[in-house]
């Protein structure tokens, strides 16, 4: 599955045609015109491309409506300002939020999942440092930063060779 922010312009003229066809198949447009003004719309368009072998024909392509990027890079933000300032509760609370924001990418609740690992840390809350580790890890496993984290926080519980261990993918 691929994920794409489209230019405000674009996704007003999907909205529309997508409204139309809905519209014409019996759905309510006032129901549709607060579904859009939501802040967490996400449309899922199913595409086929005659090109590709029949098992791989239907790609699913997941469209987020601007806004809701903006807002998970706001709230990342905000998050980041409170753990710089040693507001970890803060912080948590912002990085939570973003991540319960529909249709991220992967690398992006990652960095969300390790940014609360360190937060977690910062609290000495390690075992829950260390799930976020993990999570972060499982959602893009080629990014060294949440091996780093779990290291860290096994470090801190004194468990010296799972620290060691725990900086290397499994």
């Amino acid at each position: 599955m691929h994920s794409t922010q489209l230019p405000q312009a674009q996704f007003e003229v999907l909205w529309r045609q997508l409204t139309e066809a809905l519209v014409a198949l019996g759905q309510d447009e006032d129901q549709l015109a607060a579904l859009k003004d939501g802040e967490n719309l996400v449309l899922m368009l199913f595409l086929t491309d005659p090109t590709l072998p029949a098992s791989d024909q239907n790609e699913q392509i997941r469209i987020t409506n601007k806004s809701t990027i903006d807002e998970a890079k706001r709230l990342q933000e905000e998050g980041n300002a409170y753990y710089k300032g040693k507001k970890y509760k803060e912080a948590l609370e912002s990085y939570t939020k973003a991540l319960l924001l529909p249709s991220l990418p992967a690398q992006e609740k990652a960095m969300l999942h390790s940014n609360r690992s360190a937060t977690y840390c910062a609290l000495r809350q390690y075992r829950n440092a260390i799930k976020e580790a993990d999570k972060a890890a499982k959602l893009w496993p080629t990014w060294v930063k949440p091996y780093f984290r779990k290291g860290m926080a096994l470090h801190e519980m004194k468990k010296y060779e799972k620290a060691i261990k725990g900086t290397f993918k499994d």
